[in-house]
């Protein structure tokens, strides 16, 4: 009976140990079964964190790139203010105005300056001709009193000969000047009332602050749902380790109770916590960046408000553009002109005049010594012609007598006889010859012939050195280059010409602009470097994604640590501890 007993409880030991070992081996592949099926959900869970990750660096750059545009196109409405000139002739709108008109006063100036010598040589030369024809240099008549005449006689020009020196078309310029010059000073008015106002409006959009808040706003509304997702893959891990049967199939081994604690451990609560903390661990001290920045643009509408209100006050005055204000202005630099050129001119003439002094007096000089040379040889001609004529009428009564006498030889004749006869021949010989010299005597022909040619010969010399003179002779003051700078300086002069005062009131204008002009320099200033703190605070959020992901990581790290990990530590444990009972009851062994 006992060997029975023994062999019964042996049986009965050894069946237990079998089914405590078959259960808690299918306890162990349950387990294992729960571990991998966690397993399996932190895997899935992870690479669910991955992609949302990848989400949010996207989103991150998407944001950044938004944020930039932002900048730009708020840059791009805080438009910066060219400097206010100090006067209204020197904005570059004006500047080029007047460089056309310049331009072209300068070209009509050198076309002027031409027009100018043609005009007055030729009427130089008018002049001479004219008042040599009224001297009449070249008759004979008294050429030493003619020729003492020629440098007072010569006459200059008539003043009224260089007009018109002003360009018809200055007044036209003059008040396009004048105009653009009040256009350029309002233009910069109302360039600075629109600077103003786009800052204005800026700061009452809140711009770039309402802008920033949005973005961070959506990013935060990004995360908010990336961190939901992200607890409820927790969650999905830890229904799959907490699921119903599993919970009845450990509740045997006396760890249910710890599991429902652990799962509790975990609330609401904890998501918020976990949710605001990551908040101000990616987006720190933006709240106090954007009431900073809102309370600075408080400050500068402040002081812009004043601005806008003195320059809406700030009138540009027309000035006068007629012809009557600047028709007294033009006469009196015309006469200026006149008599200016007149005087150089009348300097000119003086040396001109000088040199024909000189070369007519010479050359009249020769004529008359060739006059009188012709005259001289002409009466010679005439003396020896008479002297011929008579000495051979003498020649022949004297032959003719003597051939008388040779006929007559035997005829007795007395010596006072013959000598009578002998004398009468001659004088009735040299009468005939007188009267025959008489006859054919051309002295007056010839001395009126030579008096005209002599004063046709000095006619052409006289007007070939007038010529001669008048083209070689160098009028300084009709020099085209020297002569088109004085008038573009006069030209210069008239169309700055202020007969109202306008520039001084303009003046005043600008002065009072430029000091606006400072104000608003210094406000957008201030408000460049608000923006730029809030772009620079806000561009840093985005801008390093890997910085924000490893926040995220620990973030997440502490999630798994207080909602995963514990349970799976607990499986751990719980496996553990059923791997040292199966191997304690499979030590056991039974002897007979």
């Amino acid at each position: 009976m006992h060997g029975h007993k023994l062999h019964y409880f042996q049986s009965t030991a050894k069946e237990l140990k079998t089914f405590f070992g078959n259960f808690i081996d299918e306890k162990l592949r349950e387990l294992n079964k729960i571990v991998s099926t966690a397993e399996q959900n932190i895997q899935l869970y992870n690479k669910n964190v991955s992609i949302s990750n990848n989400n949010l660096t996207k989103n991150w750059l998407d944001q950044l790139g938004s944020i930039r545009s932002t900048r730009e196109r708020t840059m791009k409405s805080l438009r910066v203010i060219d400097q206010i000139p100090a006067r209204a002739g020197y904005f570059e709108s004006v500047a080029t105005r007047r460089s056309s008109i310049t331009k072209f006063l300068y070209d009509h100036a050198h076309h002027t300056a031409r027009q100018l010598e043609s005009r007055v040589r030729l009427e130089i030369a008018r002049n001479l001709r004219w008042r040599l024809e009224e001297l009449r240099l070249w008759d004979q008549e008294a050429p030493l009193l003619q020729s003492e005449k020629i440098a007072s006689d010569l006459v200059g020009i008539d003043p009224d000969t260089l007009l018109p020196l002003v360009p018809a078309n200055i007044v036209g310029d003059w008040s396009g000047l004048r105009e653009a010059k009040a256009h350029a000073v309002r233009e910069a008015a109302a360039d600075l009332r629109r600077l103003c106002d786009e800052l204005a409006t800026l700061i009452a959009e809140k711009s770039p602050v309402r802008e920033c808040e949005t973005e961070v706003l959506n990013a935060q509304n990004s995360l908010t749902l990336d961190l939901d997702q992200f607890f409820r893959n927790a969650e999905l891990y830890r229904d799959g380790v907490f699921s119903h049967t599993t919970k009845e199939s450990i509740s045997t081994l006396g760890i249910g109770a710890r599991l429902d604690a652990l799962e509790s451990e975990f609330t609401q609560s904890d998501t918020t916590a976990f949710t605001n903390e990551t908040m101000r661990t990616l987006f720190p001290d933006f709240n106090d960046v954007s009431t900073r920045a809102l309370t600075s643009f408080a400050a500068i509408e402040k002081d812009l408000r004043p601005l806008i209100a003195g320059l809406g006050e700030l009138k540009i005055p027309s000035p006068v553009t007629g012809t009557r204000e600047i028709a007294p202005s033009i006469e009196a630099e015309q006469k200026q002109l006149q008599t200016s050129i007149t005087g150089e001119l009348s300097e000119d003439i003086r040396h001109l005049t000088g040199r024909l002094d000189i070369q007519l007096s010479s050359t009249i000089a020769e004529a008359n010594q060739q006059y009188n040379a012709d005259i001289l040889n002409a009466r010679r001609r005439r003396r020896w012609r008479y002297i011929t004529a008579m000495l051979g009428t003498v020649g022949l009564a004297s032959v003719a007598y003597l051939f008388y006498i040779y006929v007559n030889r035997d005829v007795p004749q007395d010596m006072l006889n013959s000598i009578a006869w002998n004398l009468v021949a001659e004088v009735i010989a040299v009468g005939v010859g007188w009267g025959i010299a008489k006859w054919f005597d051309d002295f007056p022909k010839t001395t009126a012939r030579i008096l005209g040619d002599s004063r046709s010969i000095l006619k052409g010399k006289v007007f070939n050195i007038v010529d001669e003179a008048l083209n070689s002779h160098d009028f300084s003051t009709l020099d085209e280059a020297k002569l088109a700078e004085k008038l573009s300086a006069s030209y210069a002069r008239l169309i700055e010409i202020d007969p109202d005062g306008w520039e001084q009131i303009a003046t005043e204008r600008i002065d009072a602009l430029r000091h606006s002009e400072n104000d608003y320099r210094r406000l957008r200033a201030e408000y460049e470097v608000v923006m730029d703190d809030v772009f620079d605070h806000t561009s840093s959020y985005f801008s390093d994604a890997t910085k924000n992901l490893d926040r995220l990581t620990r973030v997440a790290a502490r999630v798994k640590e207080r909602a995963i990990e514990p349970s799976f530590e607990l499986l751990a444990e719980t496996r553990a501890s059923l791997e040292q009972v199966k191997n304690q009851i499979r030590s056991v062994e039974f002897q007979t």
